[in-house]
């Protein structure tokens, strides 16, 4: 139980849910009990216009942050899922790698209330902040379905468009 909990176990699982995170080049540098410490390297397809990191790429490593805490919260078992994410933006980030730190601060049995720090890993100063609420899954509930594959799905527009005409 304890490898699946490790950083290296929670970083995979988070490269599996969402393969974005495995291109972005995510790692979890630790997990603790309802806590994460995630690092987003620095590239140059990460900056917009100014050359600073993207808030959208923030955005998504405070909810993989989220995420990651979970997880280890879970001993490893997926179980939620975002339902809330607010963002504050604090000052530009820079070109360089980011660090977003994540911690689940309260439930209410159904709901678990958590924020995120994002920080510059050059000067470890704050440039957002997070707060972020995830609804405990109901049991049962696994894994979304695989899309359907291109053709099926063509063919079911194509299907629906023909019996319209």
């Amino acid at each position: 139980e304890a490898d699946r909990c490790s950083p290296m176990a929670i970083e995979a699982m988070l490269h599996d849910g969402v393969p974005l995170a495995a291109s972005w080049g995510l790692q979890v540098l630790e997990v603790d009990s309802g806590a994460a410490l995630l690092r987003l390297p620095a590239r140059e397809d990460f900056l917009r216009p100014g050359g600073h990191v993207t808030g959208a790429l923030m955005m998504g490593l405070a909810d993989l942050a989220m995420w990651a805490a979970l997880l280890r919260l879970n001993d490893g078992r997926e179980s939620g899922f975002t339902t809330s994410l607010t963002m504050n933006f604090m000052r530009p980030p820079g070109r360089g790698a980011l660090l977003a730190e994540a911690g689940f601060r309260k439930s209410d049995g159904m709901v678990m209330f958590g924020e995120v720090t994002i920080r510059a890993e050059e000067d470890r100063q704050e440039v957002a902040h997070a707060i972020a609420s995830w609804a405990r899954a109901p049991r049962g509930m696994g894994r979304r379905p695989a899309p359907p594959s291109v053709p099926d799905w063509t063919s079911r527009m194509l299907a629906a468009r023909s019996v319209g005409d």
